[in-house]
């Protein structure tokens, strides 16, 4: 029998726009809910905004996290927590520069992605 990884994705988009993003959510208990495939557009004003998102994950997985159109004068963090949240892993972009993250995930619960 062999094992089945479930990919799920999400994407986020930053720049001077704020299509789809809910304010506030400058903590964990704000995290704005999302899905798995879902492309996020949102605004970073100013530039040491602290955005979470908040998603379910249901089965065992790998969770990709990928921040695109990233302004020039921004290093993008981003952070993944897990269910208790506890930090699982993080990437510090280079100024205007896209960040990726990969993690497989166990547990079943609610994650969070900080931006």
């Amino acid at each position: 029998m062999k094992d089945i990884l479930l990919l799920m994705a999400m994407l986020f988009s930053v720049g001077a726009f704020s299509q789809n993003e809910c304010n506030p959510n400058d903590v964990f208990s704000e995290a704005c809910p999302i899905s798995f495939g879902e492309e996020v557009k949102g605004t970073i004003n100013p530039t040491n905004d602290n955005d979470y998102y908040k998603f379910e994950v249901t089965t065992p997985g790998v969770i990709e996290v990928n921040v695109s159109n990233v302004p020039s004068n921004i290093s993008m963090l981003v952070r993944l927590y897990g269910p208790s949240q506890e930090h699982l892993i993080s990437d510090d972009g280079i100024a205007g520069q896209s960040v990726f993250i990969k993690e497989l995930v166990c547990e079943p619960g609610t994650y969070y992605v900080l931006l």
